[in-house]
């Protein structure tokens, strides 16, 4: 027998051949390595992340059991009006895009053995799921723009808005953002073709849950002009940026062409074009300027840290820019970032519905990008602060490579930012009982057996779906945008006639709106009064049966 001396101790030899995977250098690797991997996993700091993370998930979904919107009711509706053959626009009407109806009715029919309390759930699980898609995506642009630490606080700042802004809700900024951000992300990945014609497949997908998420578009083709030719400034024209753009815009028109003409063979082309595009810029109608800055200034003071430190960073950029501007750009200074131009850019176009409304869930569209830049803000605030503690004279016994003062300088950053959303995030995390409501809808359904002809209004759809019961007409809601007088007069002659079984009305629905639309309320319910009577009243709500029928229930 042979044996080999290393280090001093005998090694057997091999009855087979040495492998690559048998030499010592590789066992020696692959103990390390094994021993590596267990220490990380016995890493208290590791578990601490992945509890936090877990936590922060969790958090992001806090309002889960809310009540539903009348948003939600309409989306829920309609999409039960899909599983039942009827066509959105044609058959029934909204101005949203399409994407949300059927995303939702795939989602109905999946979960059909379901109760509706369950089924919405599972439902805002979904919706909600996606926001960790965008959390995804900021850390990914945070890295790539600046670094890790900014991408990780983004997402961070990102969770915690969703549940303020309604993000946990059945609305179409969570999936139309998560496109948006995944949009950027595939186009800061690097130049081609084929990449830029991707992002404008996520971005128009994300156009199909809500139309302003184009507003999106002018970011992209800065992102992709910055990468397909990095060594150009972005606004000379190049081959490579002039086939990118083309690919973007591609990849924008195509879906939407698909989609017309699937409308179009269903006839529904025209409805299409008049809802989703003309009523929502022709016919929706505006809060007063008063009313939009108040609730602005409502949705700001809800998570102060989020926009005071984007405005922040984004006033010191804007500076910054202007001094550039004035040196020519010949290289004296250093250009503006491109994370931070892109992320002004997207979030300033976002802003542009509130000219018309302040509702909460439009912060979302903003809050991916004021995310980012507040996390750039305390990031630098994060860095001055180690830089000053590094300049002062070190008097501690911690060592070098275990001083905490990194994780104290990330945890007091942390903290500012639960402080200043703590409130907001326990009114979203303690709503009334989604049950609550699912029992007034059996309440309803006592009185609106299937085979009645039910009519819930002004604008309460929520209760068609806890009814378990279709609309008998074609609109799901009055409220200005679909009030057109000849939709009063058929309202008006079908209730004179008795056309309805069981009415709902809510005294108390909290409908915006002008005087006219308040007196056209209010005549038809006089018509209500004439023909019909109060069987019985739950809060606010009042069940209304024609005057020659007994209640049901």
């Amino acid at each position: 027998m042979r044996g080999v001396m290393e280090g001093g101790r005998m090694e057997a030899p091999s009855a087979m051949p040495a492998q690559p995977w048998d030499s010592h250098s590789g066992a020696v690797a692959l103990a390390g390595g094994e021993r590596s991997w267990r220490r990380r996993v016995r890493d208290p700091r590791l578990w601490m992340v992945v509890i936090a993370c877990a936590l922060v998930a969790l958090v992001s979904m806090a309002g889960i059991a809310r009540p539903l919107d009348r948003d939600e009711g309409a989306f829920l509706v309609i999409a039960g009006d899909i599983s039942h053959g009827r066509i959105p626009y044609r058959d029934v009407f909204d101005q949203k895009a399409p994407g949300v109806y059927y995303l939702l009715a795939a989602l109905l029919a999946l979960t059909s053995h379901f109760s509706p309390v369950q089924q919405v759930l599972v439902a805002r699980a979904v919706f909600a799921a996606t926001n960790l898609l965008t959390a995804a995506g900021l850390i990914l642009l945070g890295r790539r723009w600046w670094r890790l630490e900014v991408g990780a606080l983004a997402a961070l700042l990102w969770l915690l808005a969703a549940p303020i802004y309604g993000g946990d809700q059945l609305f179409t900024e969570p999936v139309a953002v998560a496109c948006t951000v995944w949009a950027v992300v595939m186009a800061a990945g690097g130049a081609g073709s084929r990449r830029a014609f991707g992002a404008g497949l996520l971005l128009a997908l994300g156009t199909l849950f809500k139309q302003p998420a184009i507003l999106a578009l002018p970011g992209l083709a800065l992102v992709l002009a910055a990468a397909s030719a990095p060594g150009e400034a972005w606004w000379r024209p190049t081959r490579a940026r002039i086939r990118a753009l083309i690919a973007l815009l591609a990849g924008v028109l195509i879906p939407w062409l698909v989609v017309c003409g699937l409308f179009a063979l269903a006839g529904a082309l025209g409805p299409l074009i008049d809802q989703v595009v003309i009523s929502n810029v022709a016919r929706y109608p505006s809060d007063s300027p008063t009313e939009i800055v108040r609730a602005m200034r409502d949705s700001i003071q809800a998570f102060r840290a989020l926009w005071y430190v984007a405005g922040v960073v984004v006033a010191a950029g804007a500076v910054g820019a202007w001094r550039w501007i004035r040196s020519g750009g010949d290289g004296q200074r250093r250009a503006p970032s491109l994370g931070v131009v892109t992320s002004v850019l997207i979030g300033a176009l976002a802003l542009l519905p509130f000219k018309s409304h302040a509702y909460p869930h439009y912060w979302l569209q903003v809050a991916p990008w004021a995310a980012l830049l507040a996390a750039l803000g305390f990031a630098a605030v994060v860095d001055a602060m180690m830089n000053g503690w590094r300049v002062r004279p070190q008097r501690t016994t911690w060592p070098a490579a275990a001083r905490p003062r990194p994780l104290l300088a990330w945890a007091l950053v942390v903290g500012i930012i639960l402080v200043t959303c703590a409130r907001a995030l326990l009114a979203s995390a303690w709503p009334p009982a989604l049950r609550q409501q699912a029992d007034v809808g059996a309440w309803i359904a006592g009185y609106a057996p299937p085979g009645t002809r039910l009519l819930v209004v002004p604008a309460e759809p929520e209760y068609y779906y806890l009814a378990n019961h279709a609309p008998s007409d074609a609109f799901v809601y009055l409220l200005p945008i679909n009030l057109t007088p000849s939709l009063l007069a058929q309202i008006s002659a079908d209730l004179h006639t008795g056309r309805y079984d069981v009415v709902v009305w809510d005294r108390d629905s909290r409908v915006g709106g002008d005087a006219a639309y308040f007196a056209e309320l209010a005549a038809l319910r006089r018509t209500l009064a004439e023909r019909y009577h109060v069987a019985a009243a739950h809060g606010t709500l009042q069940i209304y049966v024609r005057n020659t029928t007994t209640p049901a229930g």
